[in-house]
C-alpha cells in the first residue's frame, strides 16, 4: 500500500503531492473526466481507492495519460477487529458499521 501511494505522488513546484480519490465502477465515466483534467493540469499520477473489485480493472482500461495507482479496500491494511466490516456500502456511502465505529472513537478533549 505504501509503495503504491508513494508512486502516485506528483511534483508540484518543490512539493511532492498525492492526488487521491475514491470511487466504484459505476463512476468510471467520472474518472475518465477527472483523468483528462489532471493531465491538462500537469498532474502525471494519482491514487484511487477502489470501493469494488471491478474499479481497478476498469480504471486501467481507460488509457489515461496520467499514471493511476489503484488499491481496493480489500488490499488496505486494516486492524483485524474491523477487517470483516465494510466501510462503504454499495452506493459508495459510509456504511452503518463504519459510522458506529467512528462514533465510538474518543474525541480530543484537551483545550489546545
Amino acid at each position: 500500500f505504501g509503495a503504491r501511494l508513494g508512486r502516485s505522488a506528483s511534483h508540484i513546484g518543490e512539493r511532492k503531492v498525492v492526488v487521491a480519490t475514491y470511487l466504484n465502477s459505476a463512476r468510471l465515466d467520472w474518472l475518465s473526466l477527472f483523468c483528462s483534467w489532471l493531465c491538462a493540469s500537469s498532474v502525471r499520477s494519482f491514487f484511487v481507492l477502489a470501493l469494488d473489485e471491478a474499479t481497478c480493472t476498469g480504471a486501467a482500461a481507460l488509457g489515461c495519460q496520467s499514471s493511476i495507482e489503484c488499491v481496493s479496500l480489500k488490499e488496505l491494511p486494516m486492524p483485524s477487529a474491523h477487517a470483516d466490516q465494510p466501510f462503504f456500502d454499495e452506493r459508495g456511502s459510509l456504511s452503518q458499521a463504519a459510522k458506529r465505529n467512528a462514533s465510538k472513537r474518543p474525541t480530543n478533549t484537551s483545550p489546545d
